[in-house]
């Protein structure tokens, strides 16, 4: 049985329920470690162990995990990171100011890109999320198997009026006929930083896109109405049962 250490922020629930309800934790010996992703840069290597500098985040990898405050790399086969930051949204915020030669959708006062310098513009931003730092943290010990999951993307449903102004321009992309080009360009980068790094990286599954930058409404935590009540944005932003059902078969073919 293959041990593995699955170290994630929220987007963990999603997986995590899909990984039981495929079976798949009979095959594999799963220790959870959850997260928030404001903790990372809290995380340090010490006697070959990743430990935590605050009390919060102490508490966090205990309360998730079953009492284990610190992550002995050498007692796992895997390692899978959940979300931290791997999110299509930084592609779709550089899309407010900027555009590239894929992209057939009308300038709109856009400054024009090349495609090489779009992808590698995107590439550097999203190398910088905290995932990559969890990562580079395991590569210092070991040269095991590392799986990285991205988040979800949006849930549909929502009004584009309901969105914060700081809101990624999802909407935006969507009706001037970019979505899908955009949806490319994330792929593409996610296949480069996995080159990079040595990683497997598992982009945000396709069964579910609706528009290529949107998921289906039922794919996402608007379907749980408790959650769409009290916070429409982040129940947009999470991926449901359903779509952890549907990852977990992309994380474990």
């Amino acid at each position: 049985m293959t041990n593995i250490c699955l170290i994630g922020d929220s987007h963990s629930s999603a997986l995590k329920f899909g990984i039981e309800a495929n079976g798949f934790s009979t095959q594999h010996a799963l220790t959870y470690f959850g997260l928030h992703c404001r903790h990372v840069p809290a995380l340090h290597i010490r006697e070959r162990e990743i430990e935590a500098e605050t009390e919060e985040a102490r508490y966090e990898l205990a309360m998730t995990s079953g009492g284990q405050e610190t992550i002995t790399i050498d007692s796992y086969d895997e390692f899978l990171i959940v979300g931290f930051g791997l999110y299509i949204g930084y592609v779709v915020s550089l899309y407010r100011n900027y555009r590239s030669d894929c992209m057939p959708g009308p300038p709109r006062g856009r400054y024009l890109l090349s495609d090489s310098c779009f992808l590698a513009t995107s590439q550097r931003l999203l190398a910088s999320v905290e995932a990559f730092t969890v990562i580079r943290l395991i590569r210092s010990i070991t040269d095991k198997p590392i799986t990285l999951v991205a988040t979800p993307n949006p849930g549909a449903g929502l009004e584009k009026n309901d969105m914060p102004a700081d809101f990624p321009p999802f909407y935006a992309a969507l009706e001037h006929g970019d979505a899908e080009a955009i949806a490319m360009i994330f792929r593409e980068v996610c296949n480069r930083l996995a080159t990079t790094h040595g990683v497997k990286i598992v982009p945000p599954i396709t069964e579910a896109s609706e528009n290529g930058l949107f998921n289906r409404r039922e794919f996402s935590l608007l379907t749980d109405q408790n959650i769409a009540t009290s916070d429409p944005i982040g129940a947009m932003l999470h991926g449901s049962n359903t779509y952890g059902v549907i990852l977990a078969r992309s994380v474990f073919p």
